[in-house]
């Protein structure tokens, strides 16, 4: 397994960096792009991406009868 790196940068730099992998033919980027949107995406609805997130657990949801 290739080892991951995590970047922090704003939605303006994303966009950016996303503005310059569309000057590259779209066969060698198509995974890369659909991945950098997929996690931003998930950070933007508010959603934890898997272990990135705090260390303090959730709590569970109550069920209401």
């Amino acid at each position: 397994m290739m080892k991951e790196l995590n970047f922090k940068v704003t939605l303006d730099e994303a966009n950016l960096i996303l503005e310059g992998l569309g000057h590259i033919p779209f066969a060698k980027v198509y995974s890369l792009v659909a991945k950098f949107q997929a996690q931003a995406q998930q950070q933007l609805n508010g959603e934890d991406l898997p272990g990135k997130g705090p260390d303090e657990e959730k709590p569970a949801p109550t069920i209401k009868e």
